[in-house]
């Protein structure tokens, strides 16, 4: 299994610098995963990506110990994102009962 850096920071009460991922760029997100961030969050919930763009970007992450997280809004995905790879979700639920 592999170890998820965020959590044993979270448990061992040590502060955690996480960036943040909004543009769809793989290349992006292994130079950020280069910068000394304890985790990257790939933001598909306003970012303009999709599954296929946010499974490379998370490929590109796993290459470091860097925590792959993502952030989305679309019931359903939440196990693509876990199965691709990402150790933290965050899931974003709308106020809108209309739609």
């Amino acid at each position: 299994m592999i170890k998820n850096n965020l959590k044993a920071l979270i448990e061992s009460n040590i502060t955690a610098i996480n960036g943040w991922l909004v543009h769809p760029s793989p290349s992006g997100a292994e130079l950020m995963a280069h910068q000394g961030y304890d985790a990257l969050t790939i933001d598909m919930q306003h970012g303009m990506m999709g599954f296929d763009t946010a499974l490379a970007m998370l490929q590109a992450i796993s290459t470091t110990s860097v925590t792959p997280s993502g952030s989305h809004s679309l019931a359903g995905t939440r196990h693509h994102y876990e199965d691709a790879g990402c150790r933290c979700l965050r899931h974003h639920l709308s106020d809108d009962r209309n739609g």
